[in-house]
């Protein structure tokens, strides 16, 4: 479903365009120490050792890179924080999770429910603050509705701390 969404938002297209990197990288990277280790024994080539530090690195750099390049500034709270603060909270977990226990002044609205149509849920004026069982969720979800520009902030450790 997340991937679904990303495809709505054009995010499909940076995805392909960054994998495609990345296996081009790995691909020339193969193909290059193949080579070198056909030379080697052969006795032409006899830093083997260093080309495959080389693209090793490149390999490395370049996955620091798409990582860069895929994040979103996400605005963190604990929840000890959260009573202070004044916004929304929406809990992302799934009803029968919600059901179980929550928080009083929560709503719940499902990850796939809100990630399907976040304008039927959420006004890019306000604020909210999302949470789930133990943060992982909540982080996803806020990752994508702020690249869709709603004003997000991730709680923390989530319910799991509130009981």
């Amino acid at each position: 479903k997340y991937y679904q969404t990303y495809q709505k938002e054009g995010l499909g297209t940076q995805f392909f365009r960054i994998r495609k990197r990345l296996i081009n990288t790995a691909i020339t990277a193969f193909i290059s120490l193949f080579i070198v280790s056909k030379c080697q024994t052969r006795g032409v080539v006899k830093n083997f050792r260093q080309m495959a530090w080389f693209w090793l690195h490149a390999i490395d750099d370049l996955w620091y890179d798409i990582l860069e390049e895929m994040s979103v500034m996400i605005k963190h709270i604990e929840l000890a924080e959260l009573e202070s603060k004044k916004g929304l909270i929406i809990d992302v977990r799934e009803v029968y999770e919600y059901a179980a226990y929550h928080m009083p002044e929560a709503i719940n609205i499902p990850a796939g429910v809100l990630l399907e149509n976040p304008t039927q849920y959420l006004d890019k004026d306000k604020t909210y603050y999302i949470i789930c069982a133990h943060a992982v969720r909540s982080e996803k979800v806020c990752n994508i509705l702020v690249r869709q520009g709603y004003d997000t902030v991730n709680v923390l450790s989530g319910m799991s701390c509130y009981l």
